[in-house]
């Protein structure tokens, strides 16, 4: 939950911090409850949104209330760069699977404390994340990221249903579906390829993984 998000985000930033401002890009869903918990603790807040056309679903959980300053991205980094320099920004974090990639851009560009934009990607594309465990000599799962229907059946024959298919980002279960047919995967693949996820973005092919079944 936020507030576990919340301590554990100011014990891993605390070392680095004086009292100053936090800021969190993309405060939704649960993310919007991570600014009362910095301002418990003396902080000032500031939301930084990754885009002017966040769906409104989404947009709806955000909590103006709860932050000094509002800065929307439109695309140039240093222009918001410039903006958060005079709030002695102490930390930049994440708000939502949204902030993500620009949370590491702008830590970084601050000289903050940062996860460093270099695995950026691999943080909210779900193929790249169990690649990147497959290039460390880790187990992986099977997988194909694909937007051809008939390669992604093939696929399927190949490590025997059922299998699973997915956006390669969004995030909770959306579009999220298990597949133990030929026509299963018609279907799932219909009602991702070529539409929005939940978090406005465009799904422009499927990842298909192995099914686990737990213990």
């Amino acid at each position: 939950n936020a507030e576990y998000m919340g301590k554990i985000l100011l014990f891993a930033f605390s070392r680095a911090m004086t009292v100053g401002t936090i800021v969190v890009v993309d405060p939704f869903s649960s993310g919007g409850g991570l600014a009362p918990i910095f301002l418990e603790k003396g902080y000032t807040c500031a939301a930084v949104v990754s885009s002017k056309s966040i769906p409104e679903m989404i947009l709806s959980s955000y909590r103006p209330q709860d932050f000094a300053h509002t800065i929307t991205y439109e695309g140039d980094l240093e222009s918001v760069v410039q903006q958060l320099r005079p709030l002695n920004v102490q930390a930049v974090c994440a708000g939502s699977e949204l902030g993500v990639e620009l949370s590491d851009a702008l830590s970084a560009a601050l000289n903050l404390r940062t996860n460093g934009t270099q695995s950026s990607e691999p943080r909210r594309n779900k193929y790249l994340m169990q690649e990147r465990l497959r290039s460390a000599g880790l187990r992986a799962i099977r997988q194909l990221q694909s937007s051809d229907l008939e390669e992604t059946i093939s696929w399927a024959h190949k490590w025997n249903y059922p299998v699973v298919i997915k956006p390669l980002k969004s995030a909770g279960t959306d579009g999220v579906t298990l597949c133990e047919t030929d026509e299963d995967i018609r279907t799932s693949f219909a009602g991702l390829v070529g539409k929005y996820n939940i978090l406005g973005e465009y799904n422009d092919a499927v990842l298909a993984q192995e099914f686990l079944e737990g213990i």
